[in-house]
Order: structure tokens, then C-alpha cells, then sequence
């Protein structure tokens, strides 16, 4: 499945499907806004969340990350990758774009004002 840029919106977009690509691969785009926090957890599968664009601070595991990334073609890559089960809370420092690879994604929340 391939999606147009004009059909994205804020929150989760479907990218690839696992279960209906043949790919066995679940794939996220997560849009987010600044001030927005955003939990993701996946109870079969680990999970990678890689940062395109913008400033996100990672909460997990009782530990806390923030990175930044103008986009991918002049900045260095940023990724998180945890276990299954490990929940993962997003907080948007400014807008942003995070790619999420894992499993079937059981705690995504709405984009919450932090």
C-alpha cells in the first residue's frame, strides 16, 4: 500500500499493513503537533520509532530521551527500539514526524496537550 502525502493527517496513517501487504511488516507514520503527547505499545511485536522531523522527547522503561531532527537528508538518524510490551509515551516538543515499525499497535492514545 502506498499513500499520497495529501491523504496524511495528524496522528497515526497506516503506511503498510502486515496482515493484508504480505509484508509482514506494520508500518505507522505518526504526525504529530507540538504540545501533543502520544502512547504507543505493542503487545506481540518489539517496536522501532524513528524520528523524520521535529523535536520528541521518548519516555520509557523510567527513562527519558529527547531528540531532534530538521529531516533525513541533513541530520543524523534517531531511533528508539524496545521490546514488546514496553509502553512508549511521545511528547511533540514541536511539530514532527515519527516512523512507527512494530506489531499490532494496542495503546495508541489521541494526541493529548501536554
Amino acid at each position: 500500500m502506498l499513500r499520497k502525502n495529501e491523504n496524511l493527517h495528524s496522528g497515526f496513517n497506516q503506511i503498510c499493513d502486515g496482515e493484508k501487504d504480505q509484508m509482514f511488516m506494520n508500518i505507522q507514520l505518526l504526525i504529530g503537533r507540538q504540545g501533543e503527547s502520544w502512547p504507543v505499545q505493542s503487545e506481540d511485536q518489539e517496536t522501532a520509532l524513528l524520528l523524520l522531523s521535529g523535536k520528541v522527547t521518548f519516555h520509557y522503561a523510567d527513562q527519558t530521551v529527547t531528540a531532534e531532527r530538521q529531516d533525513c537528508f541533513h541530520d543524523d538518524a534517531t531511533c528508539l527500539h524496545v521490546c514488546r510490551n514496553t509502553p512508549v509515551t511521545l511528547v511533540f516538543e514541536e511539530d514532527g514526524e515519527v516512523l512507527v515499525d512494530g506489531g499490532k499497535i494496542v495503546a495508541v492514545g489521541r494526541g493529548l496537550d501536554v
